[in-house]
């Protein structure tokens, strides 16, 4: 019976193959594939990476580089009690 370290060493030796000659090797279960290689919008190159808690100033700095500053309104925010905007959308 393999140990959890010889199954570690599996999977790491499966994909290191793979990685250097996808050709000669099948493709590993997906499972054990880096999550970049499934993950579809991990192929995208962003250029801009934005967050919930600066929402505002990351809205308006997208806006402005897409020159959409002055038409859209970034002020919105919601009533944390009732989820609500607070009629400035």
């Amino acid at each position: 019976m393999p140990t959890f370290t010889d199954f570690c060493h599996y999977v790491a030796d499966s994909l290191e193959a793979w990685l250097l000659d996808p050709d000669g090797y099948s493709r590993p279960d997906q499972h054990w594939m880096p999550i970049t290689y499934i993950c579809s919008p991990c192929i995208i190159d962003y250029t801009v990476y934005s967050k919930l808690e600066t929402m505002e100033s990351d809205t308006r700095f997208i806006a402005d580089q897409c020159g959409l500053g002055q038409i859209i309104n970034y002020s919105m925010k919601l009533n944390p009690s009732t989820l609500e905007t607070d009629g400035n959308s």
